[in-house]
């Protein structure tokens, strides 16, 4: 009863108006009232009042919080956001009024995670399919507006305040499928790519978005969208949509123009839960206030700030509309905010683009207008660009600002800096702070080279941690906390002290700042390097040392700038080790020398920069021992190990010294290993002095050390003739440069540095590498010298200085074994020895050998040469010997061989038990090392390790090349100790027996070139034999003998160096001397003959005689007549060269070389190298160059017979012909034949050997006129069968005579006619039938206009030619031949035939047929219309060149013509093939092969090839194989193999094609041409892999000297149609190897160019430039350099190759003075 009938009191009623309030709270933003049943008018009165005091509540609210701040923000708001920066696994967003949050790369959309996540996976579990995942760089932009939904606040202080997500599902989570309408704007994310479009994921369960692809042909250029990719999507379906599998399927639109323009519409009806950021609607205006317009749109009612309107609220006016776009919904509070900005009303979609123009943030602006003043937010201003910016109250100043309305007043103008910007508000944040004003806002603003003031934050172990401002940090590197290295920084830097730095390098993308603290450099006078431009000639810097090296200092500047100081530029004297003088961190002064900005190449001097030499970092001279002496012997301790060498303690005087590290042992490998295990502490006997130049250093080589007494460091006290032990100091293209102790040095020509002259002296030598050196000259005024390294002048062949070598080496090895096993001895590797037997598996195979396991768990390694079957495989036992332990990479090297194993296993007692000093044993080789090689005795020795020196002297640089494993040697055991046994070749000891004497000592007191004369008959020793001399040794001068001075008589053919041997002993007489090279690089004076070779002779006449020959001091002059010895050189160019003596050179023609025809035809084969032959001098050049001959021809007399030899063909008229005692001869047409024929010249081609009859004689111009005729050659008494006679003159002739000539030409009416010496022509008509009594043969009527002018020209000159104008009636009434047969010029003239005299029967019987038979006029006329239409078109022919056969007989005459043309059998075969007769086609191949001339092998092969390819098209396979093993056996099989692969790929039997080329590759294995050929076809037909297999193949088989073209060629194959990196590398290789290959260089620098690479071609063009060349080559680079420039390049760049250039002649000395 209470409950229904309260008696009183609050409590009831207030809970109905609680009730009351909370029931229309639901009704808040309806713009309709509910309908409710109808009650009292009192009740509904009380209503009214009650929703009137709560829409007055609403709006007081919505007045409190218009202005979002982040107190308001709660999770699952919906916010409009704008993306100010992406990042790789983030988006940073800016929300309303200046918030900001961050959306992680997980938060982008359900599809794009699951990429991620499968992309995880993969990469997890090692799978080789890689997805394609999108970047967030790729899917977003800076400016994208995005509707974002609030996951989480950051509690803490963080980046951003927010965290967010844009997945659709949880954006669009409150939209269902039944309120999506046409024109509503939908947030989604592309799900997947179809064939006609995309599926869009819009987050709304049971509805799917396709987008086709022509709604987004206007979106982001037409590119295609990514998965994942965020669209705004314009909802196109009318309706509900589609239903497909229970699916609603709805069509969306994200073309910009349209979202730009979409709308909703007043009407439109949507629960609030559907409103989202970025929706656009019509806003009807209800209220205006100062700050904020309340608006109504769709049934809700929202505000907009004052912020997000285009101008002032006051503006407006009630129940306007505006269009507008939802800011942010908050369904908790349920208050929506709107914004009327125009760049979010119009936003189309896509990223807003330069938003706020040029500004960037840290600009300071001048002219800041106040255009609205907020004492409780802040100021609003206006910019001069239009935008708006804002600043709070904090910002205002640097002290609190109370009143703010009197300092800011509007209108009044204030200088600002940019903060930030606001993207979505449009607003720019500003600061009007002076510290922030004057202070570094950014990292940007901090430059290189800088000042600053900064405050200590904390000290790490690297360096010390600064603070420039609150919000910018730097560090100082331990190296620049001061001017010295500094043990405790921490005593010198306290926390929160200022101190003062300069900047070196700022890093803006990881925020960096490194300073210094050096006071030379923050104190600085000098100018402060921070760019390339303030770069000059001779300016001096400031800088400091952060890299030194024993070729020079890098010296480093400010802003990453670094330059390089060679070593010849650190001081005026030679620093030879530059890490004594300098440190690391050292402040220097230096001079700029040159620059080159392109590839960032800066150098710099120290000399003239007041650079004060500090040895070991301290300011004190050089400290050396009181009793110190250069080759004093000393002790000490290592101090400390550093990496180029040892600092010593000298005991016991305690002085510092230098131990460099290529003077540890006389190894290099060993002074590696010693430096890797050199310990503080060790002792060290038997050093000695060195050097005290800048440094004190001191030397443990034994050569040096054991032989004191030798020691020479006085330049006054050095003679020729010493042996000195040194150091390579500098390798050089012309030398290698030795230094001695003391510092002295010499130069060792490239000719003195091996007994054989190598090209790349590098690769031999290494610097710091141990030699000995002879001295050859000193030059003493310059302080020069001149030396040798050649084994012949420094070794006399005693074994036991290898052997010596070997042990110290060895000795030093066991060293370092035995302190690496002290320091290390628990590792795995010490469990081993040399010559212990193991157990192990094979773990990996590659291209050298199997890598194993040993049972032990030691790593092995086993080469190809030590395996007795190569197909190893994985996971194989394997017993082998240990043969070498590498310390350093801590693994053996084992020897598997079946036979050498056994005999270790088999072996009982002591290795070496058997052997004794001196016995002979064989020796295999299992391992080669640069300083020895092993191998496993035989016989008494089975189951011994045998060391054999690889070097004999220090200079032996070759003997290590001459062992390889496998090899076996017979052997001397030389020492035996407990752990080695060391053997020498038997060969060595051999040659050391040799050259002892009787008592023992090696022989002495040789002579020098310098003590022979002239007629001194001495004993010599064939060194080298070659063709055309013989290099000899007289003791230890050079000389040779030429092959002129051999023998006194000689036979023709004879080889006379083919009886001596190389080392054989000769008795030579001394007839002169030859002046050998001088070297410009180091001029020394010295007296006459000082580099004379001998000039010797073997002749017996001139060993009879005593003294000095006269004939040999007077000068070799040659006469005609005179008979001499000449030697063949070679054959070139139609002319034999030979040498008649050292001095005097001739030559012999083709025609004068011999009678035989055979030989005249091939004579490179007839006439060898090195061959003598008695000639006859014919001639004397200029030049003095003989012209001999080796035949004894007759005179050249008119009417005499001889040899001759085809030269050229002059107008198609002439043979010019080579005759002997170098005349010429001319054979003009009608004296080739007795009987013309059409193309007379046809039949002879260069070098023919011809005989002719000398006709007349120009001795002036040694010109003959010839004749070819057989009636010349040949008296004959039937002079009645010559066919044509000879025509002597113009009176010869006869009227009415009818003769035959060749046609000239056919010009102006006339028709010019050859006759031996005269010219005929006859005027033209159209009378067909006079053109028929013409007896004439029409040829090369394109040459004919041409001549026949010239003809006409030469006839006023020359009698004996006459040109002879008739007259057409004339010609009509010439008379026929008259034959007694009748026969007729008429009856045949339509054939291209010539009439023979063997014809003349057939002739005759067919005239008898004419005249019997008899014809009608009718027949007769047409019979000869077509006569007359054949002879006009063969006349067309004839006169155009076209004179194809058209019939079988044409074919016929036309081969009878020319038998020898296979062009001509070609045309006849391709004839049937064109009327598909394929067996007549191989009938004339046939005929054709039995036809041609045996001596024509390029024409018949040419049949072959078509014959062949004819079968390919047309025959079968058997038939096919037929005919190509026939012409295998008939012509060269190489090049018959090769046109058959043509075939093959041309007509696409790939496979046939390939067969053939392996069948070619295995006959022909050593011809390099043949494996290019096969390489070039794998790669043409895309199979690159093959043809890098077919390489390794053809390396294996191809000689060593073909290796580096074969390479070469790959590589440029490789650029064609391979991997251009990959042919890249290949030639970085080579050329690595072969630096100097001017070919290597010219033909990577095309390809690179023709790739369109020319950025690279350009740094390879630098790269060759700096290289040491001769001046020749870099002369051909530069010139390719420069053209490469003018074609790709621009003025700039070819004037900087000009530049450079010069540059380098400028350098080498070339400029005039």
């Amino acid at each position: 009863m209470e409950e229904n009938f309260p008696r009183g009191g609050g409590t009831k009623r207030t809970k109905k108006v609680s009730e009351l309030v909370l029931k229309e709270d639901e009704d808040l933003f309806h713009s309709e009232e509910s309908e409710t049943p109808k009650k009292k008018r009192k009740k509904e009165f009380a209503k009214k009042v009650k929703v009137t005091r709560q829409t007055n509540n609403f709006e007081k609210i919505v007045g409190r919080t218009c202005a979002l701040k982040k107190n308001m923000v709660s999770s699952g708001m919906l916010l409009m956001g704008c993306v100010t920066r992406v990042e790789d696994y983030s988006l940073c967003v800016g929300l309303p009024n200046g918030l900001s949050g961050s959306v992680l790369i997980t938060h982008i959309s359900d599809t794009y995670t699951e990429l991620l996540q499968k992309l995880t996976e993969n990469a997890s579990n090692g799978s080789a399919n890689t997805l394609e995942v999108p970047s967030l760089h790729e899917m977003f932009h800076v400016g994208q507006l995005l509707p974002c939904k609030v996951v989480e606040q950051s509690l803490a202080k963080k980046k951003h305040d927010f965290k967010l997500t844009i997945n659709p599902r949880e954006v669009n989570e409150g939209m269902v499928a039944s309120h999506i309408i046409k024109d509503l704007v939908l947030h989604g994310c592309i799900q997947s790519l179809e064939d006609h479009g995309y599926v869009v994921d819009i987050g709304i369960s049971g509805t799917r978005a396709f987008l086709n692809h022509a709604d987004a042909e206007n979106y982001n250029n037409g590119e295609a969208l990514h998965v994942g990719e965020a669209v705004c999507c314009l909802v196109t379906t009318d309706g509900s949509g589609v239903v497909r599998e229970s699916l609603r399927v709805i069509n969306v639109s994200i073309d910009p123009e349209k979202v730009a323009k979409a709308q909703l519409e007043s009407s439109v009806r949507l629960p609030l839960t559907c409103i989202f950021p970025g929706m656009k609607v019509k806003a009807n205006i209800t209220k205006v206030d100062e700050d904020s317009l309340l608006v109504k749109f769709l049934q809700f009612s929202g505000h907009i700030h004052c912020s997000h309107l285009p101008k002032s609220a006051t503006t407006y006016k009630t129940h306007s509309e505006i269009g507008a776009v939802v800011l942010y919904v908050n369904l908790s509070t349920k208050i929506v905010s709107l914004s009327a900005l125009p760049h979010l009303v119009n936003y189309s979609g896509v990223a807003i683009e330069n938003q706020f123009g040029s500004l960037q943030r840290g600009d300071i602006l001048t002219n800041a207008t106040v255009s609205k003043v907020d004492s409780h937010v802040g100021v609003h201003f206006s910019l001069e660009n239009g935008k708006k910016a804002f600043c709070d109250i904090p910002n205002l100043h640097d002290k609190l600002v109370e009143n703010v309305k009197d300092l800011f007043r509007i209108k009044d103008t204030h200088t600002c800096r940019i903060m930030d910007f606001n993207p979505v508000d449009n607003l720019v944040i500003v600061s009007l702070r002076e510290s922030i004003l004057t202070n570094f806002l950014q990292f940007q603003d901090i430059l290189p080279g800088t000042v600053l003031e900064c405050t200590v934050h904390q000290i790490h172990e690297k360096g010390v941690s600064v603070k420039i401002t609150k919000s910018l940090s730097g560090f100082i590197p331990n190296l620049h906390l001061a001017d010295f290295p500094l043990k405790y920084p921490g005593k010198k830097f306290v926390p929160e002290t200022t101190i003062k730095c300069r900047v070196l390098m700022v890093n803006v993308k990881k925020k960096q700042v490194l300073l210094t603290r050096k006071k030379s450099l923050v104190n600085s006078k000098l100018p402060i390097l921070t760019s390339w431009s303030q770069l000059e000639p001779d300016l001096l810097l400031d800088g400091f040392i952060c890299r030194i090296t024993d070729k020079g200092v890098l010296v480093a500047f400010y802003n990453n700038i670094k330059g390089w100081v060679p070593r010849r530029e650190l001081s005026e004297e030679d620093i030879p080790f530059p890490e004594k003088v300098f440190y690391m961190g050292q402040v220097v002064k230096c001079r700029v020398l040159n620059w080159d900005e392109e590839s960032s190449r800066l150098t710099i001097s120290f000399k003239g920069a007041q650079i004060k030499l500090t040895p070991f970092g301290k300011n004190r001279v050089v400290e050396v021992p009181d009793d110190f002496e250069i080759g004093m012997l000393v002790d000490g301790k290592v101090k400390s190990v550093l990496k180029t060498g040892v600092n010593v303690t000298l005991e016991p005087t305690g002085v510092e010294a230098f131990l460099p590290r290529h003077h540890l042992s006389d190894s290099l490998e060993c002074c590696d290993l010693l430096m890797t295990y050199y310990r503080e502490g060790v002792a060290l006997e038997g050093l000695m002095y060195l050097s005290k130049a800048s440094v004190l250093t001191v030397t443990h080589r034994k050569s040096m050390c054991d032989n004191t007494d030798q020691i020479v460091f006085e330049f006054d006290k050095l003679q020729p003739g010493m042996i000195l032990a040194g150091s390579i100091k500098r390798l050089m293209d012309y030398g290698v440069f030795v230094e001695f102790p003391g510092g002295m040095s010499a130069l060792v020509p490239n000719k003195y540095v091996t007994d054989t002259l190598v090209r790349n002296v590098s690769a031999l030598f290494s610097v710091g590498q141990a030699v000995c050196a002879k001295i050859l000259q000193v030059d003493r005024e310059k302080s020069r010298m001149l030396a040798s390294l050649r084994m012949a002048d420094c070794y006399h062949g005693d074994t036991d200085i290898g052997i010596n070598l070997l042990k110290d080496t060895l000795k030093e090895m066991d060293m370092v074994q035995k302190m690496s096993k002290e320091a290390n001895g628990a590792k795995v590797l010490w469990k081993h020895h040399v010559g212990d037997v193991c157990d192990g598996k094979v773990m990996k195979i590659t291209e050298i050998g199997g890598l194993c396991e040993l049972d032990s768990g030691c790593k092995a390694i086993i080469t190809n040469h030590n395996v007795d079957n190569l197909d190893m495989d994985i996971g194989d036992k394997v017993k082998g010997l240990i043969t070498y332990l590498d310390t350093e990479e801590e693994c053996l090297e084992l020897c598997t061989l079946k036979a050498v194993v056994k005999g270790f296993i088999n072996r009982t007692g002591p290795p070496a038990a058997k052997l004794k000093v001196d016995q002979k044993l064989n020796c295999r080789i299992v391992l080669v090392k640069k300083d020895f090689a092993l191998g496993t005795l035989k016989g008494l020795g089975a189951g011994t390790l045998a060391y054999i020196p690889v070097k004999r002297h220090l200079n032996d640089v070759l003997e290590m090349y001459q062992f390889y494993p496998g090899q076996i040697h017979p052997v001397i055991v030389k020492h035996i100790d407990k752990t080695h046994v060391l053997c020498a070749l038997e060969l060595h000891e051999t040659r050391k027996m040799e050259m002892l004497g009787t008592g023992g000592e090696v022989l002495k007191n040789i002579k020098t070139p310098h003590d022979h004369e002239v007629g001194d008959i001495v004993t010599a020793r064939v060194r080298n034999i070659y063709p055309l001399q013989i290099n000899i040794v007289v003791g230890e001068a050079s000389g040779r003998v030429h092959i002129c001075e051999v023998s006194d008589t000689i036979e023709n053919g004879e080889m006379p160096l083919d009886d001596l041997q190389e080392g054989e002993d000769i008795k030579v007489k001394v007839i002169g001397f030859r002046e050998g090279k001088t070297y410009s690089h180091l001029p020394i004076s010295h007296p006459n003959r000082k580099y004379a070779l001998l000039e010797c002779s073997l002749k017996p006449s001139k060993l009879k005689r005593e003294g000095t020959d006269p004939e040999d001091e007077e000068e070799c002059t040659h006469n005609v007549g005179d008979h001499v010895q000449a030697f063949v050189q070679n054959f070139a160019k139609g002319v034999l060269n030979v040498s008649v003596s050292s001095m005097v050179l001739g030559q012999v023609s083709l025609v004068n070389l011999s009678d035989d025809l055979a030989v005249l035809e091939n004579p490179e084969t007839h006439f060898l190298r090195g061959q003598g032959y008695n000639a006859t001098v014919i001639g004397v050049d200029n030049s003095k160059r003989l012209d001999l001959t080796f035949t004894d021809q007759g005179k050249i007399e008119v009417g005499e017979k001889m040899r001759a030899c085809v030269l050229t063909t002059t107008y198609g008229l002439e043979l010019q012909l080579a005759l002997s005692l170098g005349y010429k001869g001319l054979a003009s047409c009608t004296d080739l034949l007795d009987t013309y024929t059409d193309n007379p010249l046809r039949s002879y081609k260069h070098g023919q050997i011809v005989h002719c009859c000398i006709l007349s004689i120009d001795k002036d111009k040694k010109q003959c006129r010839v004749s070819l005729r057989q009636s010349r050659l040949k008296k004959s008494k039937h002079s009645k069968k010559v066919k044509d006679p000879e025509v002597e003159s113009v009176d010869a002739l006869s009227k009415d005579q009818i003769l035959r000539g060749f046609v000239m030409g056919f010009s102006k009416g006339s028709l010019t006619v050859w006759h031996k010496h005269m010219v005929d022509r006859f005027n033209s008509t159209k009378d067909k039938e006079r053109k028929r009594k013409l007896p004439v043969t029409v040829v090369n009527s394109a040459k004919g206009d041409n001549s026949s002018k010239d003809a006409a020209e030469k006839t006023e000159v020359k009698q004996t030619k006459a040109l002879v104008t008739l007259p057409a009636c004339e010609v009509s009434k010439m008379p026929r031949l008259s034959v007694t047969t009748g026969f007729s010029w008429d009856t045949d003239l339509s054939k291209d035939s010539v009439a023979t005299q063997s014809d003349s029967d057939e002739e005759d019987s067919e005239m008898d047929d004419l005249k019997a038979t008899k014809k009608t006029k009718a027949e007769i006329r047409a019979e000869k219309k077509e006569e007359e239409k054949k002879l006009d078109e063969f006349e067309r022919r004839q006169l155009q060149g076209d004179n194809q056969p058209a019939s079988v007989d044409e074919f016929d005459r036309l081969v009878l013509t020319s038998p020898d043309s296979s062009l001509v059998w070609l045309q006849y075969m391709a004839f049937h093939l064109q009327t598909a007769e394929i067996d007549k086609a191989r009938a004339v191949a046939e005929r054709a092969l039995k036809t041609i001339s045996f001596r024509e092998e390029q024409e018949k092969q040419n049949v072959w090839v078509a014959y062949l390819n004819l079968e390919n098209m047309y025959g079968s396979s058997d038939l096919l194989h037929k005919v190509l093993e026939r012409a295998v056996a008939q012509n060269e099989p190489s090049k018959i193999y090769t046109q058959m692969i043509n075939i093959y790929v041309k007509s696409g039997k790939i496979d046939e094609a390939e067969n053939l080329h392996n069948k070619l590759i295995r006959r022909y294995s050593q011809d390099k041409d043949v494996w290019g050929s096969f390489m070039m076809f794998y790669y043409k037909h895309e199979r690159v892999d093959d043809a890098r297999k077919l390489l390794q193949r053809c390396l294996k088989s191809l000689n060593i000297k073909h290796h580096v073209e074969m390479i070469a060629k790959s590589a440029q194959l490789e650029f064609k149609f391979g991997d251009a990196e990959r042919g890249r590398t290949m030639f970085e290789s080579v050329l690595g190897n072969y630096p100097k290959r001017t070919d290597l260089w010219s033909v990577y620098l095309d390809m690179v160019t023709k790739s369109g690479e020319w950025q690279e071609a350009r740094q390879l063009f630098e790269r060759v430039i700096h290289l040491k060349q001769s001046a020749k080559k870099m002369k051909f680079f530069y010139k390719k350099y420069l053209e490469f420039e003018k074609e790709y390049g621009d003025s700039e760049t070819v004037e900087s190759v000009k530049k450079k250039a010069l540059e380098y002649v400028e350098s080498q000395g070339y400029m005039d003075e």
